[in-house]
């Protein structure tokens, strides 16, 4: 039998030959996956050699999926981290706002306090503070030099 390059059947690797056709020529990233060649020789051998090759490349497709899930899953990771830093210091610039609003206003309850403090301690008439059953509970610079030199007048 004659093809048409002119050559036999036999010359050109046909079923009636005696020399079998390789089912795979290894290629240089075989080399490098020695797995890759130990599957192909073992499915070869078995005259499975299509199934072979469907089968390595499902492996490496899942290989490959498996992968780009773990990245995937690391960068939502990430994503997910960068905006908790995110959120967690816009919170806590609104906390340090918050503080600088709290202490500018006791610095001025504190200027408040001591401003009438000193209205009432240096009032030029006496003033007293009672309490509910009418017990002096505070009395200022005036009225205390008033009761002092005149004695209790109650």
């Amino acid at each position: 039998m004659t093809n048409k390059a002119g050559k036999t059947g036999n010359e050109a690797g046909s079923p009636d030959s005696h020399t079998p056709i390789p089912p795979h020529a290894p290629t240089p990233s075989d080399a490098a996956d020695p797995s890759i060649n130990s599957h192909l020789r073992e499915d070869a051998t078995a005259g499975m050699a299509g199934q072979a090759l469907r089968r390595i490349a499902e492996e490496r497709l899942r290989e490959k999926q498996t992968r780009q899930k773990s990245e995937v899953s690391g960068q939502q990771a990430t994503e997910d981290a960068a905006r908790l830093v995110h959120e967690l210091q816009v919170h806590q610039i609104e906390l340090e706002m918050q503080n600088e609003e709290l202490q500018q206003a006791r610095a001025t309850a504190d200027a408040l306090l001591a401003q009438y403090t000193d209205l009432y301690d240096f009032a030029p008439t006496g003033y007293l503070t009672l309490d509910r059953q009418g017990a002096i509970r505070q009395l200022n610079l005036t009225g205390r030099s008033c009761s002092a030199s005149n004695g209790p007048s109650w």
